[in-house]
């Protein structure tokens, strides 16, 4: 399967960065994706992002742009795919209208049986959020789009800068890459309480 990945291959091979540009307000980066299997440069798909921090908020502004043969089959596409310390085990999103807390799938790995869970949901207030047992946490808002793939993975158990352990969510769309297709997309995060986290994501849709 056609796996372009902007952060690199599987087994941790970077992708390539074209172009790279640092202000005192603005980050920008230009990749070129590893194909996540087989660590492949992947030249026919190009990658950008553009994170501005505005108060409590970081926008980050995607672009992908490809060049390839067309891929057939609609799939479901991450935008983006987010992964967060397993020290933040608590994921929140807004179902059917009401802020619910539920547990993602784990998977299995290490001889470990996985643990049924949430795996696909759909978010009303298109947010979700990860929190600590403390109730803070990370807040994840891709406007437009409801649909979201989950899970949490142990690894070694370790948490932290270096830890293995990570909560996952991706915001999906479903469509299938055509040579020439370019796709545009904004995100915004935000860490705090859950409060904080939902009083500045519905002040965005003001």
């Amino acid at each position: 399967m056609y796996n372009p990945i902007q952060g690199g291959s599987w087994d941790r091979v970077p992708a390539k960065v074209r172009d790279f540009k640092k202000t005192s307000k603005k980050l920008y980066a230009k990749i070129e994706p590893r194909h996540w299997a087989s660590g492949k440069l992947c030249p026919e798909m190009v990658m950008e992002e553009a994170i501005v921090l505005d108060g409590s908020v970081a926008r980050i502004s995607f672009r992908m742009s490809y060049a390839g043969e067309d891929q057939g089959e609609a799939r479901h596409q991450e935008l983006p795919a987010v992964f967060i310390d397993g020290a933040l085990p608590n994921f929140f999103y807004e179902k059917a209208g009401v802020l619910t807390n539920e547990a993602p799938r784990i998977l299995a790995e290490n001889g470990r049986e996985g643990v049924d869970g949430l795996g696909l949901g759909a978010s009303t207030s298109e947010w979700v959020a990860y929190l600590d047992d403390d109730g803070w946490g990370v807040g994840i808002y891709t406007p437009g789009t409801t649909e979201f793939t989950a899970y949490r993975a142990r690894g070694d158990g370790t948490t932290g800068e270096k830890g293995s352990a990570c909560s996952y969510v991706a915001p999906l769309r479903t469509f299938s890459l055509t040579k020439g297709l370019e796709v545009k997309y904004d995100v915004y995060l935000t860490i705090g309480t859950l409060d904080e986290i939902k009083g500045r994501f519905e002040k965005l849709k003001q």
